[in-house]
């Protein structure tokens, strides 16, 4: 019977310990780049992007009000810009919906002014910020 039950309060707080390293008021620059966090109002407004070799993963325009849109240049008509899904912030961090996928992000400034994100999901991806509606 013993054993039962510190095996189970073993399992209990080991769950809970995960828990708690998965809680998104955990995130944090990391500490080796002397980063520190990108206050929000600069990411209100932009677009953010996420390179990926030579062309990008990401072009995301965040719209005043919580639209979160995939940017596309151009006149191409089958390939505009449309909306991917809905961002929140609390204090820096930012929270993004894809169709119920949900992530927290925080974006982090390096002391050289280069831009990062870590987030939820344990990705920490280099980013750079360009004006409003604009392409990368």
């Amino acid at each position: 019977m013993r054993t039962i039950v510190f095996a189970s309060a073993l399992l209990l707080v080991g769950g809970f310990t995960q828990a708690i390293a998965q809680e998104p008021d955990q995130l944090a620059c990391d500490p080796n780049d002397t980063a520190t966090p990108v206050p929000a109002s600069e990411v209100i407004a932009a677009t953010v992007c996420v390179a990926s070799g030579s062309g990008w993963e990401g072009q995301e325009y965040h719209v005043v009000g919580g639209e979160l849109w995939d940017f596309k240049g151009g006149n191409d008509p089958a390939n505009k810009s449309e909306p991917v899904g809905t961002w929140t912030n609390a204090g820096n961090q930012f929270t993004y919906n894809y169709g119920g996928t949900e992530y927290v992000t925080l974006y982090c400034r390096r002391s050289n002014d280069s831009i990062y994100f870590v987030n939820s999901a344990g990705r920490k991806q280099d980013v750079t910020f360009v004006a409003a509606g604009s392409g990368c």
